[in-house]
């Protein structure tokens, strides 16, 4: 059973490591009451060979007060190894160590106060693993010069992030429209095309108003630029220093800012962020070449699992679900919502036929994922809707998602199923 279960779901990897060994005794008496994998080290050459050889999906260190530095240096040496750019690190200290742990870089990890409950650890580890997903952030890039992109591409290469580009500047669009870039670098010395007038062309359409845009180049006019107003976020005058990469980072995340936050239970997107990124998708959709499908997902007894195992097991099936959810959706094509209590929603661009085989695929594979504490069953239940068939806006398609949930049966629709109730296709056991 465990082997069939690894195969269908990957449980998150967790190293710990603690010279004092105090951190890890503690997280393997926690480790059966939670769907993490830990592995602890106490010497930091041994942890150090552990990641190189395994790759993990959060690290935690335990900085003792007689030698905090040494955690700061394994955090470097961590960072160093392939595959480790942007794994989040959480750094355990006393409050007296926290203090003196200025120089931590903030930006990826977060410090976590010692002695702390298992709950505050458990949901650390959650949020961290948001950070930790296998969709990588994208970036575009627009210029009439081999030389510039291969230098980005160079300097942007060790980031975990997924690099398009075009030659011809007039495509842009296109480009933007078919990768959906997180952030566009244009280079300010186009020949054939303003780089300053693609910027605001871009900036007018409702659905690229906040795309991040970084203007580079050794020739910018920056006053030139700000005279016209330009719609870029960011001046860079130099792309050959390592300094463009903080910058492309830094838009990334101020980006995630603006998206209206992550659910602190689940680590995922919440629904405010579904009306921000699809609403302008969908107004500016083509229904004869476009499709866009919606899938909401129901846990109907979780609350009645909730009141009997406590809500510590309920919200572990969240975090079940949703990280599941997120590996059998993976990718720039399928985007997963925390969109209730006890609800999921799952947008996809591809066709209803489709998702539906994924999703019952998926469905039955989850029974074989367990949560320790459960002592009951639960039912998932889904409805799909898809663009433009069943809606032309984000409003219908939902309404006709829930409709199509909460009916319970499958439904004939152009001699196409388009309902999934899982209630009579299963109980879903965790």
């Amino acid at each position: 059973m465990m082997q069939a279960t690894q195969e269908i779901f990957t449980n998150p990897k967790i190293l710990v490591v603690d010279h004092s060994m105090v951190l890890c005794d503690w997280v393997r008496k926690i480790s059966p009451n939670v769907i993490f994998r830990f592995s602890a080290h106490q010497d930091y050459s041994d942890a150090l060979l552990d990641a190189s050889l395994v790759q993990y999906d959060v690290i935690v260190l335990h900085a003792l007060d007689a030698i905090p530095k040494q955690s700061l240096m394994l955090a470097e040496e961590l960072r160093g190894l392939p595959g480790y750019t942007r794994v989040p690190i959480m750094l355990v200290a006393s409050p007296r160590t926290t203090r003196r742990l200025i120089e931590f870089d903030h930006s990826t990890s977060v410090i976590l106060e010692w002695p702390c409950g298992e709950e505050e650890f458990y949901y650390t580890l959650v949020s961290l693993l948001s950070t930790s997903s296998s969709t990588k952030d994208r970036v575009a890039i627009t210029s009439e010069c081999p030389r510039h992109i291969a230098t980005l591409a160079n300097q942007l290469s060790d980031s975990n992030l997924e690099i398009e580009y075009t030659l011809r500047p007039r495509t842009t669009f296109d480009l933007i429209y078919e990768f959906e870039p997180d952030i566009l670098l244009v280079d300010s010395s186009l020949r054939n095309l303003s780089a300053v007038d693609l910027c605001h062309d871009i900036r007018a359409l409702t659905r690229w108003n906040r795309l991040g845009i970084i203007l580079f180049g050794k020739v910018l006019d920056l006053e030139g630029a700000k005279a016209k107003q330009c719609a870029a976020n960011v001046f860079v005058s130099s792309i050959e220093s390592e300094e463009i990469v903080a910058i492309v980072m830094e838009e990334i995340r101020r980006n995630r800012e603006l998206d209206n936050g992550i659910d602190l239970v689940t680590g995922l997107l919440m629904r405010n962020s579904l009306y921000q990124r699809f609403v302008p998708i969908i107004q500016h959709a083509d229904e004869n070449k476009d499709v866009y499908t919606f899938v909401l997902l129901k846990a109907e007894n979780l609350k009645g699992i909730s009141a009997i195992d406590g809500q510590m097991v309920g919200e572990k099936i969240l975090v079940a679900l949703g990280l599941f959810l997120r590996q059998r959706f993976p990718g720039k094509n399928s985007l997963v919502y925390r969109w209730g209590e006890d609800e999921f929603l799952i947008a996809c661009d591809a066709q209803s036929q489709e998702i539906e085989a994924n999703l019952y695929n998926a469905l039955l594979d989850f029974t074989l994922v367990s949560v320790s504490g459960l002592s009951r069953t639960i039912d998932v239940s889904a409805g799909l809707s898809s663009f433009p068939h069943d809606g032309k806006s984000i409003d219908e398609l939902l309404d006709v998602a829930r409709f199509r949930l909460l009916h319970g049966e499958f439904s004939k629709v152009q001699g196409d199923r388009s309902v999934i109730n899982a209630n009579k296709l299963l109980a879903t056991q965790l």
